[in-house]
């Protein structure tokens, strides 16, 4: 949702976003009612929760308008991501200017009455108080006069009344939902729970495995792989679909989660148009791929290989190494992140040897460092929270490398990015109409006003 995500390394998976749709879709339509009806105190509370999350989201995606200032420092920022210093004395860049070594660009995101989204540029936003709204900060900070700065990107959404204990206990019910059920039970479900959901999601994926396999020793493995088609996104969003197949299409990570002892907890790939999600799972929670039954540590170490194509050139990194912590309070469930061990780095013209010092340079500054949480907000509203940090050590060689980003920035910005967002808007407002009809409509009515 930020203009700039979370810079420099990151901005290399920023083209497999779709994926990360694609995943919680797959999770999401494979439950069955009793699985959604774990999204609150009780099923009617449930509904009324899920009804918000996907309204929310419908809002924020419907009709997006910028103000001409917050539009042109977005695409600036999104251009120079690993060239920082081109728009560090931008005075059109940045909302406000706190000290000689800070610049901020904050803007707030309103859902407003007449169904928009409308952001706006502000020196200050306050944390959001209503269903949609957001809070967007992009900052920049020099750490030295010789070329190295560090990028911190942070958004808080309000997403309705659903806690943080809501989405932990309805995600397990989620996965506890394929239990001991046969691949056409769970088949049979995704069109029945979900119908227009699996059908907004059809336009641009399949999906070709669902598969939830009994083992002896209670447990259950679960398997599934989409298939990502770009042409079935042409008749309605062809731009977007263009975009989708040169920049998504290409793109092939492995993610896999250990512990201490080296166990896979989870496995996730993909790659020539696929992604694939392994886990395992007991009574809704998550367990080893491997091994014998035990509950899930609090920290797992993460391990990622990605690349992706830039016109002629493959630029990939092979072994980014870090940790995940789950976060599991009452007021807070989510993810905190921090890649401390840099990669092998596939680069083009031999650029590699050159590159040695500045893509080292954000590990040994403290890594990547950042979080994915749902959180308790103001006004009885949960945020979905996002913040990263990375630090950029500028370079010639990084500067021509953040011409590619900035191409593929530039090719998004415009015309694909609204198709992007119709397409969004579209799936959220399927999701929304097929949890409203399940049932307990009349707890619609008594949920409180999320009205502007």
């Amino acid at each position: 949702m930020a203009g700039v995500d979370s810079r420099a390394v990151t901005r290399l998976l920023r083209h497999t976003r779709s994926a990360a749709t694609l995943v919680i879709g797959a999770l999401l339509t494979n439950a069955c009612k009793p699985g959604w009806d774990a999204f609150g105190t009780t099923p009617a509370r449930a509904q009324v929760n899920g009804v918000q999350f996907a309204d929310a989201l419908y809002r924020r995606y419907l009709i997006v308008e910028r103000t001409p200032f917050y539009a042109a420092a977005r695409a600036k920022l999104g251009k120079r991501a690993l060239s920082p210093s081109a728009v560090f004395d931008d005075t059109t860049a940045w909302t406000t200017r706190p000290d000689e070594r800070t610049r901020v660009l904050m803007a707030e995101g309103v859902a407003t009455a007449d169904g928009r989204y409308r952001f706006t540029p502000r020196p200050s936003a306050a944390f959001p108080d209503r269903l949609a709204d957001a809070r967007h900060l992009t900052q920049l900070t020099r750490l030295t006069k010789d070329g190295e700065y560090e990028w911190r990107t942070a958004v808080d959404f309000a997403l309705g009344s659903v806690t943080p204990t809501d989405w932990g206990t309805g995600f397990r019910a989620l996965l506890g939902s394929a239990e001991g059920r046969t691949d056409a039970d769970l088949r049979a479900d995704l069109r029945s729970t979900l119908p227009r959901t699996a059908t907004a999601l059809g336009r641009m994926f399949s999906l070709d495995t669902l598969r939830a396999q009994r083992q002896a020793d209670g447990t259950t493995a679960i398997t599934i792989v989409t298939r990502l088609h770009p042409d079935g996104l042409k008749p309605q969003f062809p731009l977007y679909a263009k975009f989708v197949s040169k920049f998504v299409g290409p793109a092939a990570y492995h993610v896999v989660l250990r512990d201490t002892r080296g166990v896979r907890w989870v496995d996730a790939r993909a790659g020539d148009k696929a992604f694939t999600i392994r886990l395992r799972v007991k009574d809704g929670g998550v367990v080893p791929l491997d091994g014998p039954v035990r509950g899930m540590p609090d920290t797992l170490r993460l391990s990622m290989d990605a690349s992706t194509k830039f016109s002629i050139f493959t630029i990939g990194m092979r072994g980014m190494k870090g940790s995940v912590v789950f976060l599991r309070s009452a007021a807070e469930r989510g993810w905190a992140l921090r890649f401390d061990e840099a990669p092998e780095w596939q680069l083009p013209l031999g650029a590699a040897a050159m590159l040695k010092s500045p893509l080292r340079r954000p590990f040994e500054q403290g890594g990547i460092v950042g979080k994915v949480s749902f959180r308790l907000g103001a006004g009885g509203q949960t945020y979905i929270t996002r913040d990263f940090r990375v630090a950029v050590q500028e370079s010639a060689v990084t500067r021509f490398l953040g011409g590619f980003s900035g191409s593929a920035f530039s090719e998004f910005d415009g015309p694909a990015e609204r198709e992007e967002n119709r397409f969004n808007a579209e799936l959220f407002q399927a999701m929304r109409d097929d949890l409203r009809a399940m049932r307990y409509g009349a707890a619609l009515a008594d949920s409180p006003s999320q009205t502007h």
